[in-house]
């Protein structure tokens, strides 16, 4: 009842005891008992004084009400105006309030599109996995505590029209008296403006970076330029003179050669560099020799080779002719071994392998050199970078010989990844690219060098005695007389009865080994394996298989220059396969 209507009914019941009181005395009611009277007066007047009492608490009251809902609106204001969104979910995370900031985030100011809603919903689906995390954390943490992600939030007014807004958004759990979650209060910010302000510094810095490089670069040319023409310059001045010992000029020739090579190299990778990025390299596709191929891009280093002592094994499965720009993967190899070659101290190791994988064609260059620290292998095919910036220490170069390597086997259709355990522990190059033959394909299809090419690589066995062993006698007459044919020597000599070992008497250049099928050719590969053993320096050995399974077991051999050949490969074919594994042994060098 209110305070008033008390006072109302406080003040009719004593009116009516004195108009009581005063009949009894004048005897105009019954006699009322004079004590009942006044306790009924004292009654009255307590409670007079309670209706004073509550009529101040009241008032007192009314004061706190309207102190109470003017501060709602103060904090509702700032609640409303507030600069980010601010939102109110349950524990299942349905929005149950949200500012005006929120609104325009999630809906373009529309509030019946956001209240009732899951905050789930307005989330990236690739940002709702995080979200969801950060709940479960909040509702396991102690009241009060916030963390804070960044998300992308997609508004729901309409999809095609606003683009995803990226936020920080800081939640912490509302717990009640039973320290169980009820509800998550979150703060949404809108970041666009810091991701740009990012993006610029991002982009200044790279701004600056490519600058710094490019100033770099300039000076590395320069001094790349300059050391092989002043090497060049010097020598034939003295020769000019005329005045050079005979003995010394060999040393000149071989010095100006080799320094007007790499100027050469220089200006081809700073030529291909500029046709790629301008789409004008030329790239011609054609029936080739892979084991061809990679003997022409072995004679670009072999001369650094023999200079820093380093070991050289290579271990050839012949693939057959495949479709490939010849000269472009030259090119490729010929880099990643210069490569392996530049950063492999003296004495050190360099692998060179061809196999076929899976239908791809595999092409690895291994070495045991300085290796490639972890967070410089993501940046390795990056032009212009190299992980030892002082050129004059690793032999110099410009940083473009990896990039341009990946771009060309990228060409065919493939790709180049590197690997390395770390500095110190050499490094890894795969060339995969696909197995890709003429649409007729037949598997006798081949590719068929030019009349100077063949005369070149021919010339590479003139003087070359070679050892035939083979279960057949028949066969190795065939295979001897076109060795014979194409300048070289050859002798067969019948497996099992005569063995391999007798190439070492003979001091045969090299071998040709026809491998029986299974087992007796494990047999013979096992004895091949013993004669590497007994034989001082390289032996190369060329090994006709019948299968892909004997080529695999073969490629297990310690030879250190092997290829691998099918058996139905033409005996045509065979001084060419002879001529590729004396070239890249060392031993034609040594003859012509």
């Amino acid at each position: 009842m209110h305070p008033r209507r008390i006072a109302r009914s406080i003040n009719a019941a004593r009116a009516r005891v004195r108009a009581l009181r005063a009949a009894a005395i004048t005897g105009e009611r019954p006699t009322i008992d004079e004590e009942i009277l006044l306790w009924l007066e004292e009654i009255f007047n307590e409670l007079a004084v309670a209706e004073d009492e509550l009529r101040e608490q009241g008032d007192r009251l009314a004061a706190a009400r309207s102190a109470l809902e003017a501060r709602f609106h103060r904090y509702q204001d700032l609640f409303e105006f507030m600069p980010d969104g601010y939102l109110v979910t349950d524990d299942a995370g349905v929005i149950r309030d949200a500012n005006r900031a929120a609104i325009a985030l999630l809906a373009a100011g529309d509030r019946q599109q956001v209240l009732g809603r899951p905050l789930l919903g307005f989330v990236d689906p690739v940002d709702r996995a995080l979200l969801r995390r950060q709940l479960a954390i909040a509702r396991r943490g102690a009241s009060g505590e916030h963390s804070e992600i960044e998300l992308t939030l997609r508004p729901s007014d309409r999809p095609g029209d606003r683009p995803p807004i990226p936020a920080a958004l800081t939640l912490a759990a509302v717990r009640g008296e039973d320290a169980r979650p009820g509800a998550f209060r979150l703060l949404l910010r809108d970041i666009s403006a810091h991701r740009k302000i990012e993006q610029a510094a991002q982009a200044a810095s790279a701004a600056e970076a490519a600058n710094h490089a490019k100033d770099e670069f300039l000076a590395m040319l320069s001094h790349e330029l300059r050391n092989p023409l002043h090497a060049i310059l010097g020598w034939s001045g003295i020769l000019l003179t005329e005045k050079m010992p005979a003995n010394e000029m060999r040393v000149a020739l071989e010095t100006i050669d080799r320094n007007g090579r790499q100027l050469n190299r220089l200006v081809g990778d700073l030529l291909d560099v500029s046709r790629i990025a301008q789409r004008k390299l030329v790239f011609e596709p054609h029936a080739c020799d892979l084991t061809v191929v990679l003997a022409e891009a072995f004679d670009v280093v072999r001369g650094d080779l023999r200079r820093r002592q380093q070991r050289f094994r290579a271990k050839l499965n012949d693939p057959g002719a495949v479709r490939a720009d010849a000269s472009r993967l030259q090119q490729v190899v010929a880099n990643l071994l210069a490569n392996a070659v530049k950063f492999t101290p003296e004495g050190g190791a360099i692998e060179l392998s061809l196999d076929v994988h899976d239908g791809e064609i595999e092409i690895v260059v291994a070495d045991t050199g300085i290796g490639i620290e972890p967070e410089l292998l993501p940046y390795v095919f990056e032009r212009f970078r190299q992980g030892d910036t002082a050129p004059t220490e690793r032999g110099g170069g410009l940083g473009l010989g990896l990039p341009i390597a990946r771009t060309l086997a990228r060409m065919h259709g493939g790709d180049l990844r590197a690997e390395s355990p770390g500095a110190g522990y050499g490094s890894t190059f795969t060339v995969r690219l696909p197995l890709r033959r003429q649409p007729d394909e037949t598997e006798k299809w081949v590719a068929t060098p030019s009349p100077q090419q063949q005369e070149r690589q021919l010339q590479r066995l003139l003087g070359f005695h070679a050892l035939i062993v083979c279960t057949d006698r028949g066969t190795g007459e065939t295979l001897a007389h076109n060795l014979i044919l194409a300048g070289a020597t050859a002798t067969v000599a019948a497996w099992p009865t005569e063995a391999p070992s007798r190439s070492v008497g003979l001091k045969a250049d090299g071998l040709v080994v026809v491998v029986p099928p299974s087992p007796h050719g494990r047999r013979l590969l096992a004895e091949i394996s013993a004669l590497e053993k007994q034989v001082s320096g390289a032996l190369p050995v060329l090994a006709i298989t019948p299968s892909n399974a004997s080529a695999r077991r073969w490629l297990s051999l310690p030879a250190e220059v092997g290829l691998c050949t099918r058996a139905d490969v033409a005996p045509t074919l065979v001084p060419s396969r002879l001529a590729v594994l004396a070239q890249i042994s060392g031993w034609a060098a040594q003859a012509l």
